[in-house]
């Protein structure tokens, strides 16, 4: 979808998936559900935002039928295998930033779990915020790179690298000053 540079669209439909999941969420938790949360925020996220995506999508699932294999797009060759390697991408990031805090509870107990895992959701939090600007601009690189202006597009790259850099920069200083002085305030959330 935004691919196609209907960046806005996809992005409202993600907001409202995640503040779905985050409104569920914070509904277990008070509830006294604890550790179920997570589930309910991942799970909830998925029934709110996958079929808002698929309809969004629709005009490019039809594609498939209206050119079949042979009608001059190579779906095999072209298009499923940049799908798959985008989708073990996808896996690998998920195993490897999820499995931080179980290893860490079996291996340390609750507390350090609890704490590995505050700090795996701060990082996703500056990562999106910090990712924001690339997600904006790479239907704006797609098509300069399909038309083959190469300085344009390493030029657009450069840019938005160094903004999503500094962005995260930012964000991380903000963070860890934020905790040097609940630190320093003794306040009772900060060894968390």
């Amino acid at each position: 979808i935004e691919g196609s540079g209907d960046v806005a669209r996809n992005q409202r439909i993600l907001l409202v998936a995640n503040i779905a999941g985050g409104s569920a969420a914070l509904a277990v938790l008070l509830a006294g559900g604890a550790l179920y949360a997570p589930s309910v925020l991942v799970g909830t996220r998925f029934l709110v935002g996958y079929p808002l995506l698929v309809r969004a999508a629709w005009r490019f699932l039809r594609l498939w039928r209206l050119h079949p294999a042979g009608d001059g797009v190579h779906w095999r060759r072209e298009f499923w295998p940049q799908q798959w390697r985008i989708s073990t991408s996808w896996f690998a990031g998920f195993v490897t930033f999820q499995s931080f805090a179980p290893i860490t509870f079996q291996a340390q107990g609750p507390i350090a779990a609890g704490q590995i895992g505050a700090t795996v959701q701060v990082f996703h939090g500056i990562n999106r915020l910090a990712s924001a600007w690339l997600v904006g601009a790479q239907p704006r690189m797609g098509h300069v790179g399909a038309r083959g202006r190469y300085d344009e597009l390493d030029a657009m790259v450069g840019h938005t690298a160094r903004r999503s850099v500094a962005t995260a920069a930012a964000f991380s200083i903000a963070a860890l000053a934020g905790l040097g002085l609940a630190t320093s305030l003794d306040v009772s959330w900060a060894g968390r």
